[in-house]
C-alpha cells in the first residue's frame, strides 16, 4: 500500500482556473451546454418508484428531471419536478388513486410524447441553432438522441444554458427554452441600444 504526502495549505491563496476563455456565447459550440451521458451518469428512477417519495428526492438533489426505466432497465419515459406538482397528484387522486399509492409512471411522460436532438448535429451546431430550435418548446430539458446506437446520449439543460450565457435569472426561477430565446432576445437589443 502506498502511502501519499499530505501539504500544509497556509501559504496558499490562489486557485487554479482554465486557460482558456470559457466564456459562451449564442455562436459557440452546442456542444458546450450538453450533458454527454458518456460523461456524467443519468439520472434514472424506476417507473414503480412512490411520486411523492422521488418529488423529495429531486427537491433534496435539486434534479429537474429524471429518466424513467422498467423493470427490465429499459427507458420508458421522463418525470420532471412540474410532473410531480400538487396540480398532478391532485389530478391523480381524483382519479381514484391513494396519494401514497401513485407511482412515478402514473406521471411521468412517456417516451413516445417525447422528442430529441440529434447528437450528431449537436456536435455541428451553435448554441442559437439549439435555442432557435427550441425556442417555442415550453421544456425544461431537451434529451440527445445517439442516432447510430438508438440511445439517449445526454441532454441540454434550459437553465444551464441561461446560466452559461450569463443571462439574468431569478434566484429559483424554472426555466424553459421559450424563456431562455426571450431573454436572450431582449439581452442582445439591449446591448445594441447601449
Amino acid at each position: 500500500m502506498k502511502q501519499l504526502q499530505l501539504f500544509n495549505l497556509d501559504q496558499v491563496q490562489g486557485i487554479r482556473h482554465p486557460a482558456s476563455d470559457t466564456r459562451v456565447t449564442p455562436r459557440s459550440p452546442a456542444a458546450v451546454v450538453f450533458t454527454d451521458f458518456d460523461v456524467h451518469a443519468p439520472v434514472m428512477i424506476e417507473a414503480a418508484a412512490s411520486a411523492i417519495d422521488v418529488e423529495g428526492l429531486m427537491k433534496r438533489a435539486h434534479v429537474k428531471l429524471m429518466l424513467v426505466m422498467d423493470q427490465q432497465d429499459r427507458f420508458i419515459g421522463v418525470i420532471s419536478l412540474a410532473d410531480l406538482s400538487e396540480e398532478h397528484i391532485i389530478r391523480a387522486v381524483a382519479g381514484g388513486t391513494s396519494r401514497h399509492e401513485i407511482q412515478v409512471q402514473d406521471l411521468m411522460q412517456q417516451r413516445g410524447q417525447l422528442h430529441a436532438l440529434s447528437y450528431e448535429e449537436i456536435h455541428h451546431a451553435t448554441v442559437q441553432d439549439v435555442l432557435n430550435t427550441l425556442r417555442g418548446e415550453h421544456a425544461q430539458h431537451a434529451l440527445v438522441l445517439d442516432l447510430q446506437s438508438q440511445e439517449l446520449r445526454g441532454l441540454i439543460s434550459a437553465s444551464d444554458v441561461a446560466r452559461k450565457l450569463h443571462l439574468p435569472l431569478p434566484a429559483g426561477a424554472v426555466v424553459e427554452f421559450s424563456e431562455v430565446s426571450a431573454m436572450l432576445l431582449r439581452h442582445s437589443e439591449m446591448r445594441s441600444y447601449t
